[in-house]
């Protein structure tokens, strides 16, 4: 479970840079750090076809600003559901996170619909 130890540790560091007002917070690295956890999470599922898998697309620093609250809220439950043993589900859970986040950072209407 390696891939696992690397996704907790990506979403904890993530963690670390929203909750602190860390001046060397960069957009490129929360995306890059929560887009590998995508990745690994994804080899996790064995029932997943990744044979349409590319790569995120970029957020728009704007919406970050404004959605950082957001962001902490998803990342936060996606690593509160890999605590400890994390089963199939969990697993499941916390990359329903993670592309909720997505999707929503590509939002641009302002929708909250997702």
């Amino acid at each position: 479970m390696l891939k696992l130890f690397w996704v907790r540790r990506h979403l904890k560091h993530v963690l670390h840079l929203l909750t602190r007002d860390d001046p060397t917070l960069t957009l490129s690295e929360v995306h890059c750090r929560l887009e590998t956890s995508h990745r690994l999470l994804m080899d996790l599922q064995p029932k997943i076809d990744q044979s349409h898998l590319r790569r995120w697309e970029r957020w728009s620093v704007i919406l970050f600003h404004f959605r950082r609250d957001e962001v902490l809220t998803q990342v936060a439950r996606a690593h509160q559901h890999l605590q400890k043993s994390s089963g199939p589900e969990d697993i499941r859970l916390a990359h329903g996170c993670l592309l909720r986040l997505h999707f929503r950072m590509l939002d641009v209407s302002g929708s909250a619909a997702g």
